[in-house]
């Protein structure tokens, strides 16, 4: 096997990885909220966060575009297991759109956090972690899949006992391209 193989099957691998542990953290989290009381110290269904924004590209500055994300989140004790999903589309600008010169990525993510009430129904939660991102149509040689480190902080305003709006920020940390994202969302607490 070359070595170009190797790290094509390791891509892979890491991208089932990565979406086998959303699949067993959401379904997991559900059957266990389902059959427990609430005062269970196990491993509870927190929320979920669905977010809509736009995100820049570090290494090819001018480049920006339209990104959506998903969020599932888990809390055992004090502690957040997330599992996230991210998808973008832009362009710099309209000779792109002419030379078919779309960027897009995907990015799905299993992350660790916390959460703090800075004041009154104002709240941050901060996440990391490790996931997959592939990356696509770039002009240079930086396009592909990655192992991706997300640094992700939310700012959110709780609305009501079950809704929280606010706006979230995330640093993809990879060999290829990193992107930044910048995000309004709604989350709903379950």
């Amino acid at each position: 096997m070359s070595s170009e193989e190797e790290t094509d099957y390791m891509k892979r691998f890491l991208f089932v990885i990565s979406v086998l542990f959303f699949i067993l953290f959401t379904t997991t989290s559900y059957s266990q909220n389902t059959s427990n009381d609430e005062e269970s110290s196990g491993l509870q269904f927190k929320s979920l966060t669905h977010a809509i924004g736009f995100y820049n590209l570090e290494k090819l500055k001018g480049k920006t575009g339209l990104s959506v994300s998903f969020q599932a989140t888990f809390e055992i004790n004090d502690h957040l297991l997330a599992s996230s999903f991210a998808v973008g589309f832009g362009v710099s600008n309209e000779d792109d759109i002419l030379k078919n010169l779309i960027h897009s990525f995907v990015d799905i993510n299993v992350l660790y956090g916390r959460e703090f009430e800075i004041l009154d129904n104002l709240y941050v939660d901060i996440f990391t972690g490790v996931g997959y991102l592939e990356q696509t149509k770039l002009k240079n040689n930086n396009q592909g899949v990655s192992l991706n480190i997300p640094v992700r902080a939310k700012l959110m305003f709780a609305v009501s006992n079950r809704i929280k709006l606010g706006a979230l920020s995330q640093f993809n940390f990879n060999s290829k391209n990193e992107i930044s994202m910048y995000q309004f969302f709604v989350q709903i607490e379950l």
